[in-house]
């Protein structure tokens, strides 16, 4: 495996784990506000260093922008697989950085954890 791929399946790693560390109801009930949203965030961007590893180690292809990491999600053969979850999880990270007064249940936040950021992980883990 390529130090490139390795470095993003770090990162996505590092943030995979915080984002279930805050979903741990006794580390996000002592936070005011809930951490629910921000969640959403951290799961996102794990999601786009797992998609970055896959498209360094399958094409040694570095894609910067959100718009043109999208656009291969929804087009690349493999990635197809998860693209309505990835695509879940970039609405709502968005939502949760820019969209005024944006909540997101607890229930809401496992969801992305457990099902669409484990997909990703899960779709690029057996393709690289």
């Amino acid at each position: 495996m390529d130090q490139q791929t390795r470095e993003h399946l770090d990162l996505a790693e590092r943030n995979r784990d915080l984002a279930r560390a805050l979903l741990d109801p006794y580390i996000s009930g002592a936070l005011r506000p809930s951490p629910y949203e921000w969640i959403a965030v951290i799961a996102f961007y794990s999601a786009v260093h797992y998609v970055s590893a896959y498209l360094w180690e399958k094409h040694h292809e570095m894609i910067e922008e959100h718009p043109a990491r999208w656009r291969r999600v929804r087009t690349e053969g493999l990635l197809r697989r998860c693209s309505v979850q990835y695509g879940r999880l970039q609405n709502a990270g968005w939502n949760a950085r820019y969209t005024r007064g944006f909540q997101m249940s607890r229930q809401d936040a496992e969801r992305l954890v457990n099902l669409d950021l484990a997909n990703v992980e899960s779709v690029v883990m057996a393709a690289i």
